[in-house]
């Protein structure tokens, strides 16, 4: 799946666990400083705790890790009419621990803007239903041309300033019914401010989504991912609203959305082996924008495509 802000995911960002219990484990990119430096300790930490299981068979060891990059075509910001070529990098692993329950690092997922990397501790029975803890990076936005690796941005956004990016804490968790497991999330910034020009600061986000995977010859997994989402009224206005002050040095009208449900996104990833750890990744998703998002003056093209062509090694 499509990961937001230079990143697009396989699998899913949000659902990793849920992927692990149906056999098909999760990918996923991201291309920020803050996004490298989570996967760095999360990969110290699942390195450290999986050290006894390296003399393991394979097949019995309680980590995984995987690392992959790729090219990524995305909007240049959340309803945007324009495009262009990123290049995401993204990093995934998991612990698994008899007593701690399952430690996870995702650098996250397609058509989920803009959540972005996590480190997710889950309790429960792996097959079935698990919950727990997060601790996740939110991507921003900048008012001039998206880095190749990095935030959102444009310079039709001159004027509005800086969405900045922040960390956030929340709560996870899935349940598998007549085998299709549902995930859901719920995350807040740990720290909430205002812009430089009044606009409001990151706020709080809710995802629900299934996940459906396939296996329709051997060596290749086709994932299906549907997501919506839901913002709270500052989290619109810190995207889609435009305070007066926005207004005035931007030329755009004063909106002030409310909250509600954000975006819908529907995900189809792709995976075959090609030799040893070496895969072969494709996604594409497609994301549209919702209620009060869908009707901001910034808003050029409500709904978007999302793609992504890349190799990925696992450990």
């Amino acid at each position: 799946m499509v990961g937001p802000n230079g990143g697009v995911a396989v699998a899913t960002g949000a659902a990793a666990g849920v992927a692990e219990a149906t056999g098909r484990h999760a990918m996923s990119k991201g291309g920020t400083l803050m996004s490298k430096r989570l996967a760095a300790l999360g990969l110290a930490a699942l390195a450290f705790a999986g050290a006894p299981a390296l003399a393991a068979a394979p097949e019995a060891r309680p980590w995984r890790l995987e690392l992959g990059t790729g090219l990524s075509w995305q909007a240049d910001y959340s309803g945007a009419g324009t495009a262009r070529v990123r290049a995401p990098i993204w990093v995934s692993g998991e612990w698994r621990s008899d007593r701690w329950g399952r430690f996870e690092l995702d650098s996250g997922a397609v058509g989920l803007g803009p959540l972005g990397p996590q480190l997710r501790w889950s309790l429960g029975d792996v097959d079935a239903w698990g919950a727990g803890a997060m601790l996740g990076y939110r991507y921003g936005r900048r008012d001039r041309e998206p880095a190749l690796l990095g935030d959102d941005g444009s310079s039709r956004l001159r004027g509005l300033g800086r969405v900045r990016a922040t960390v956030d804490a929340g709560v996870q968790g899935w349940i598998t019914v007549f085998g299709v497991p549902m995930f859901a999330q719920l995350s807040t910034p740990v720290e909430q401010g205002r812009g430089d020009l009044g606009q409001s600061a990151q706020g709080t986000v809710g995802l629900l989504g299934l996940l459906l995977p396939l296996e329709p010859a051997p060596g290749i997994a086709v994932t299906l991912l549907p997501t919506v989402m839901w913002a709270d009224g500052r989290q619109m206005r810190a995207f889609y609203g435009i305070s007066p002050a926005q207004g005035a040095a931007s030329g755009y009208a004063v909106y002030r959305p409310s909250a509600g449900w954000q975006s819908a996104a529907l995900e189809v990833s792709v995976e075959a082996k090609l030799t040893g750890p070496w895969h072969f990744v494709a996604d594409i998703a497609y994301r549209r924008l919702l209620g009060p998002a869908s009707g901001s003056p910034l808003v050029e093209s409500k709904g978007a495509w999302i793609s992504l062509v890349g190799v990925a090694f696992r450990f």
